[in-house]
C-alpha cells in the first residue's frame, strides 16, 4: 500500500533563492521534530551547504545531509533489518565472476574480458535498473534492433555477440546475489518497498535535479521511490527557474504527479556585478597563458580585496568545472599570495607517491626481476630492505647496476642465483654489489610466486605481506601525514580486495601477475583520498558544490570548450542511438540544462563575479567557451 503524502516544488529565482528554500525547509523539518534527510550531488555540496545552514544559524546536525547513494545507506538504517550493502569491492568480485560464467556458458564477448569492463558493465547494469529497466525488456529491445541487420552488417554483428554476452553476465550476476541473499543498491530499493522501515522518515528535501539535468542527480527508480516509500509523509523537490526550464519540470510531472508549485520570493538583493577586462569591452572574460597563470591572476585579486576592505579569503570561490589540475596548482599560486586555500575535492589515490610504488613492485615481479625494474625498486624511498642485515647501501646498488649492465642482464633471477656466491671473489665492481645482489634474489624469492598461477586472494596476499614486511618506517615528524596515510589506503583496499575473492569468488580462477596488476591498479584508480584538513581559505569547488554557499567574490576559471559545458562519459558498450530506447538521456538536453546552470551560477556571488579563460593546455591551443555558443559572444 503507497502512503499518502504530499509533494511540493519550490521554484527559485535565483540561486540565493534557492539556497533560502533550502534553509527554510531545513528549519521547517526541526522546528517539527520531522526526521528528515536533504538529498545533495556531492560530498563537497554537503560540506558548502552545512556552512551556508551555520551562517543562519541552522544546526545542521539534526538533520540529514547526505548524498544519493548515503541516502540509501540512510534509508537501509532505518529500515532496520535489511544487511549491508555490498562494498563497490564485492561487488567487482561478483560481476568478475557473473563475466567468466557468462563466457564459460558460451556466451564469448568480442572484447577481452578486463576489471575496466567488468566495472563498465557493472555501470551499465546500475543505469539499466535505475532507468527502471528489467535484463529482460534490455535483451527485448536490442535483440530487435540488431537481429535483423547482424547477417549482413558486420557492427551489428558484433553488438549482437555483446548483448548476449551482457544478458547471460546480467543474469549470472542477479543470480549470485540472490542465491547468496547479498543485497545491493536494487535489492535495498526493492526491500524499502516491501516493507515499512522501523524508523520514520518523514521529509526528504531534494535539492538535485534529475540525472538528466545533473550527472549526480536522481534516476527515474529514485523518484519511484520517493513516491512509494512507506511512512514517507512529504517529498520537496527545490530548484531554480534556469533548470525547470531547461525540460526538468516536464519530465517531473512524470516523475512525481501532482506536485503542488511554490514561487519562492526573491531576496530583493541586486545581482552582482560582471567585471570586465579593461582592455577589451567585447569581452567579458579574462585570458591567461594557462591555468596556473590564471590561478595566479585570481590570488592578486584575492589579496587586494582582503587587503583593501578586510575580507576574509573564504569570502571568495573559484570555481572550475574540472577540479584536478586546479588541486595540484592551487597550493603554489596561493602560498605566493600568502592566502590559505580550502579545497572541497577528494584527490585520486593514483596520483599518490605509495600508489607508484606498489606499481614498481608489481613492474620488478612482472619484468622477471630486470635490470631497470630492479634499480627502481632498490632506490624507491618507500621501502626498507633488510633481508639478511641492513640494506644494501647507495654504492652497493650503483655497483649492482653497473655489474648487470656490464653482463647485459635484462631478467632472469635462475642465471644469477647459481653465481650468486662467487660474486664476492670476482672484479671489484662486483664484489661491491654482492650484498646487493643477495637482497635482490631474497626480493625475487617472495614475489616468484605471482608469476606462477594461483588464486587471485592468494596473490593479494603475497603482494600485501611483501608490501607490509619492507615498508621504510614513515617521519617520525608525521606518522599520520600524507605518506602514512596512502600507505594504509593502499594496504586497507588490498586486504579488502583479499577478503572478497576469498568469500565470494567461488571459481577460484588461478591468474598470475599480468591480471594480479590489473586488478589493483583498477581499484586504485577508482579510489580517492581526502585532500587534507578543512581551512578557512579561498574555496576551490566544482559547480556542483558552490550553488549550495555564500562568497563575495566568484572567479569561474577554466572556460574552455574541452571542459563547459560539463562532458559526460560515453558508453562504453552502445552507440546512443540504440541507449535512447532504453531511457538514457539525450545529449541536447543535457546541454541546455548545463547552460542554465551556468547562467544560474552568474548570479551567485553577493558582490562580484569574475569569467576567465586560458589559451594553452600542455602547449596545445585551447578555444574559450561560451553558453551561446560562440567563442567571443556576450556570456
Amino acid at each position: 500500500m503507497i502512503t499518502p503524502r504530499e509533494t511540493h516544488l519550490l521554484r527559485a529565482p535565483t540561486l540565493r533563492a534557492f539556497q533560502h528554500a533550502i534553509v527554510d525547509a531545513v528549519t521547517g523539518c526541526i522546528e517539527a521534530s520531522r526526521p528528515a534527510a536533504v538529498l545533495t550531488p556531492t560530498r563537497a555540496a554537503a560540506g558548502q551547504l552545512q556552512r551556508t545552514l551555520a551562517a543562519a544559524s541552522v544546526e545542521h546536525r539534526r538533520v540529514a545531509l547526505v548524498t544519493r547513494s548515503e541516502w540509501y545507506e540512510w534509508l537501509r538504517g532505518r529500515h532496520g533489518s535489511c544487511p549491508p550493502l555490498l562494498t563497490p569491492v564485492q561487488r567487482q568480485v561478483v560481476g568478475a565472476a557473473a563475466a567468466a560464467e557468462a563466457r564459460a556458458a558460451g556466451c564469448v564477448p568480442p572484447f577481452r574480458l578486463r576489471p575496466g569492463i567488468v566495472a563498465a558493465l557493472l555501470a551499465f547494469y546500475d543505469q539499466l535498473r535505475r532507468q527502471r529497466r528489467s535484463v529482460d525488456a534490455f535483451e527485448r529491445l536490442l535483440l530487435d534492433e540488431l537481429e535483423p541487420s547482424a547477417d549482413l552488417d558486420r557492427g551489428a554483428r558484433r553488438l549482437l555477440l555483446q548483448t548476449r554476452f551482457l544478458v547471460a553476465a546480467f543474469r549470472a550476476y542477479d543470480r549470485r546475489i540472490d542465491t547468496r541473499r547479498l543485497v545491493d543498491e536494487h535489492r535495498l530499493r526493492e526491500r524499502l518497498l516491501a516493507a515499512e522501515p522501523l524508523r520514520k522518515v518523514s521529509e526528504i528535501v531534494v535539492t538535485v535535479p534529475d540525472q538528466v539535468a545533473d550527472a549526480a542527480g536522481l534516476y527515474p527508480a529514485d523518484f519511484d521511490l520517493l513516491a512509494r516509500l512507506p511512512r514517507l509523509e512529504r517529498v520537496t523537490v527545490i530548484a531554480t527557474d534556469g533548470v525547470l526550464d531547461s525540460g526538468f519540470r516536464e519530465r517531473l510531472d512524470d516523475l512525481l504527479p501532482g506536485l503542488a508549485e511554490t514561487r519562492v520570493r526573491t531576496d530583493g538583493g541586486r545581482p552582482p556585478a560582471v567585471v570586465v577586462p579593461d582592455s577589451s569591452a567585447d569581452r567579458p572574460y579574462f585570458v591567461w597563458r594557462d591555468r596556473e597563470e590564471e590561478l595566479r591572476g585570481i590570488a592578486r585579486r584575492v589579496c587586494r580585496g582582503v587587503t583593501a576592505d578586510g575580507r576574509p579569503p573564504a569570502a571568495a570561490a573559484v570555481v572550475v568545472q574540472r577540479p584536478l589540475p586546479y588541486l595540484y596548482l592551487a597550493p603554489s599560486a596561493f602560498d605566493a599570495a600568502a592566502l590559505p586555500v580550502s579545497p572541497g575535492d577528494a584527490l585520486p589515490l593514483a596520483v599518490e607517491p605509495y600508489a607508484a610504488a606498489v606499481d614498481l613492485v608489481l613492474a620488478f615481479a612482472a619484468s622477471g626481476f630486470g635490470r631497470g625494474p630492479t634499480m627502481e625498486l632498490l632506490r624507491s624511498p618507500h621501502f626498507r630492505f633488510e633481508t639478511d642485515g641492513p640494506p644494501p647501501a647507495a654504492g652497493a646498488v650503483r655497483a649492482l647496476d653497473r655489474a648487470l649492465a656490464e653482463m647485459r642482464f635484462s631478467g632472469g633471477m635462475d642465471l644469477l642465483s647459481g653465481s650468486a656466491a662467487d660474486w664476492a671473489a670476482e672484479t671489484e665492481t662486483r664484489r661491491a654489489a654482492a650484498g646487493a645482489l643477495r637482497c635482490v634474489l631474497a626480493l625475487a624469492g617472495e614475489l616468484r610466486p605471482l608469476r606462477e598461477p594461483r588464486p587471485l586472494a592468494a596473490q593479494l596476499e603475497t603482494l600485501r605481506s611483501f608490501l607490509q614486511r619492507h615498508a621504510a618506517p614513515l617521519d617520525a615528524g608525521e606518522p599520520g601525514g600524507r605518506a602514512g596515510e596512502g600507505r594504509a589506503l593502499v594496504w586497507q583496499g588490498l586486504e579488502a580486495l583479499d577478503a572478497a575473492y576469498r568469500s565470494l569468488d567461488d571459481a577460484g580462477r588461478e591468474v598470475d601477475v599480468v591480471d594480479v596488476t590489473s586488478v589493483v591498479r583498477r581499484w586504485i584508480e577508482s579510489r580517492t583520498r581526502p585532500a587534507g584538513a578543512p581551512v578557512e581559505g579561498v574555496h576551490l569547488i566544482d559547480v556542483q558544490a558552490a550553488v549550495y554557499g555564500r562568497f563575495d567574490d566568484v572567479f569561474v576559471a577554466g572556460l574552455v570548450e574541452t571542459e563547459w559545458p560539463g562532458r559526460t562519459t560515453r558508453n562504453v558498450f552502445y552507440p546512443a542511438g540504440l541507449l535512447a530506447g532504453l531511457g538514457w538521456p539525450r545529449e541536447r538536453d543535457r546541454l541546455r540544462a548545463s547552460r542554465a546552470a551556468f547562467r544560474d551560477l552568474l548570479g551567485l556571488a553577493d558582490e562580484r563575479v569574475w569569467l576567465s579563460t586560458f589559451v594553452l593546455e600542455d602547449d596545445a591551443v585551447v578555444a574559450a567557451w561560451a553558453p551561446g555558443g560562440g567563442r567571443r559572444r556576450g556570456i
